[in-house]
């Protein structure tokens, strides 16, 4: 964990080599408590796959950028009362799109260019439905945009 934030959640300086052990228990009950099923959309832990952890370290920049609260839901001193992280994500998503239209889409870009090559193949067919569903939703905006320039 290079980030400083992550570290401070679960209770690790730079110099450390291993969590304390309440936090391995965190760590553990977040992610490989329950099944981990191939799909992600299927996974019922709190993060449906590894990436989360990371994903948590920017919903934390996003609160302090926007004054809202999406990282604080997870708490390391309380896990086991925590949301599922697509719970989360769904809810930061949805404050996202209420902003400006381009300030979303440039979010979106940059998110899209942070899929590892990893990523892609262990989550392959759950990436590849939502992009599916992204590619629909771009077409049926760039049609519409199309129609407001011609009239």
């Amino acid at each position: 964990m290079r980030k400083p934030w992550l570290r401070e959640q679960f209770g690790i300086s730079m110099s450390d080599m291993y969590l304390p052990e309440d936090r391995e228990q965190v760590l553990f009950d977040w992610v490989f408590k329950l099944p981990r099923p191939r799909k992600a959309s299927e996974n019922r832990n709190v993060f449906y796959r590894h990436e989360n952890v990371r994903d948590w370290e920017k919903l934390k920049r996003y609160d302090d950028k926007h004054g809202t609260a999406f990282a604080k839901r997870l708490d390391p001193d309380d896990h086991q009362s925590a949301p599922r992280f697509l719970e989360i994500e769904a809810e930061y998503m949805a404050h996202m799109a209420r902003t400006k239209p381009g300030d979303v889409l440039e979010s979106l870009l940059q998110q899209l260019g942070s899929l590892s090559e990893e990523t892609i193949e262990n989550e392959g067919a759950f990436i590849a439905e939502q992009l599916k569903r992204l590619e629909k939703r771009v077409q049926t905006l760039i049609r519409i945009v199309d129609a407001v320039q011609q009239a």
